[in-house]
């Protein structure tokens, strides 16, 4: 079976300082619920927290805050702002660490037309990677030479280009490369990796979608396995809850106003 490190644990030895400042506020023996009225955190633009103290301390306290999208969409890119001061984000579009500026970090056109995605920026990564090309790294140009990045991609181009996807896959199994298949929706699931783990799930109808993560011990999400709605499975149905008859929903139809799933819409 193909292996690979699909993530790496890091043990954080945390103060009690900085985990204040993770958390907003620390409080000694509470709990601390935070409500986010919001969409993937960052979209709505008011947000609670609520304090429940010991069972012995003072009475809950809710605390309120607020930020509009583009203040949070300027703070995920933080990362973005702080990398143009150490030249890792300061070059022009499709130079830089990131966007398939250096060798890398890029995805590869192999022998059989299919993709590999390469995401070796560690050293000890990037030692494998070269490893795997059969490329000394004693003949090579530093690895964060930007000036030496265009020569050294046309070098990865072409021997990634020398094999088939699944030749690269035997010769980086195992390894710490970040050499990974660019694989299509229909691939993904039957990957080795999320099958053994069962990353995917099937609703109702067949359809497979993500299951979701992270999964916890205790508390195990569990997702709705109904199938998704056709379009247009319910239009009788809202067109009745806004007052409209029969014969008139009738008539919208015949005229092509409105559309239902005819398999599972009815009257």
């Amino acid at each position: 079976m193909f292996k690979m490190s699909a993530f790496r644990c890091t043990k954080l030895d945390i103060s009690p300082n900085v985990l204040k400042r993770l958390v907003c506020i620390a409080v000694h023996n509470c709990v601390l619920l935070c409500v986010f009225l919001s969409h993937k955190l960052l979209k709505y633009t008011k947000f609670v927290c609520i304090l429940k103290p010991s069972l012995h301390g003072s009475e809950s306290i809710m605390l309120w805050g607020g930020f509009s999208l583009v203040e949070g969409a300027a703070f995920t890119g933080s990362f973005l702002w702080k990398s143009r001061r150490i030249g890792i984000w300061s070059r022009p579009r499709g130079e830089n660490l990131l966007d398939s500026g250096a060798p890398f970090y890029d995805t590869y056109k192999t022998l059989d037309g299919k993709y590999l995605a390469v995401g070796a920026i560690e050293t000890e990564f990037y030692d494998q990677l070269l490893k795997g090309l059969e490329l000394d790294a004693g003949e090579l140009p530093p690895q964060m030479s930007f000036s030496d990045w265009p020569e050294l991609k046309q070098l990865f181009t072409e021997r990634f280009a020398s094999k088939t996807q699944a030749d690269w896959l035997m010769i980086f199994d195992g390894t710490d490369a970040c050499v990974t298949p660019v694989l299509s929706f229909d691939q993904v699931s039957s990957h080795p990796h999320n099958r053994e783990r069962g990353s995917f799930m099937k609703d109702s109808s067949g359809e497979e979608f993500p299951r979701p993560a992270p999964v916890l011990s205790r508390t195990p999400a569990e997702p709705c396995l109904a199938s998704d709605p056709a379009v247009g499975e319910h239009t009788v149905e809202v067109l009745l809850d806004y007052g409209y008859t029969s014969a008139e929903i009738d008539e919208m139809l015949a005229a092509g106003v409105v559309q239902c799933n005819a398999g599972k819409a009815k009257l």
